[in-house]
């Protein structure tokens, strides 16, 4: 099977035996039967003829790979090769996975001054926070998202959940949609961030 007829260069998660929780990755390279995965590298076990799964997300659906590690390519960008070993499954997708991420935002709107809060989790789509005042929902909002190394990332968004959580309020925003240059610069810079938690 090409599998670049079923798989975009995207970011993905991957699971093997004693990491049954997964790891983020990025897909690199799609060449006919074979897969190039950065953020991998340094994970010992996925030595060469080691199998894993790759959970691959879009919109609706949720494709997963049973994949065979076949090289390990060293370079600027270490890389997994990996070729398909089994059937392509999908199954429907209900929500977006979020990262439980605490990254520093900054968000203005026509409520009052700034706030300048940490995200509770996040994704390539939106995050949540846990406000001290109530946004409403559906206000616009100017969103700064401090990527550390990955500099600033600004972006408009929605408030599209503002609910009461003790003391504070439980708030959701959607970004407008980002370009595909900001998508990928906000995933590269999460997966980042997973892997030196997972590392610490």
């Amino acid at each position: 099977m090409k599998l670049a007829r079923v798989l975009p260069l995207c970011h993905a998660r991957a699971f093997w035996q004693g990491r049954p929780e997964g790891v983020p990755c990025r897909v690199r390279r799609v060449a006919a039967s074979r897969l190039g995965i950065e953020g991998l590298w340094s994970e010992a076990a996925l030595a060469v003829g080691e199998r894993l799964i790759l959970e691959v997300p879009s919109d609706d659906t949720l494709r997963r790979l049973p994949l065979l590690v076949v090289e390990r390519e060293w370079g600027e960008r270490p890389t997994l090769v990996v070729e398909l070993c089994g059937e392509i499954t999908e199954s429907q997708r209900r929500r977006h996975g979020r990262l439980r991420l605490a990254v520093p935002v900054t968000l203005e709107g026509d409520w009052g001054p700034p706030l300048r809060l940490f995200t509770a989790d996040v994704n390539s789509r939106g995050f949540r926070i846990l406000s001290p005042v109530r946004l409403p929902r559906g206000a616009d909002a100017r969103v700064e998202l401090d990527l550390g190394n990955d500099g600033l990332l600004r972006a408009e968004g929605r408030v599209v959940r503002s609910l009461p959580h003790g003391d504070e309020f439980d708030i959701g925003l959607q970004f407008a949609p980002l370009t595909e240059l900001d998508r990928d610069r906000l995933v590269d810079a999460l997966i980042r961030r997973v892997l030196s938690e997972d590392r610490a």
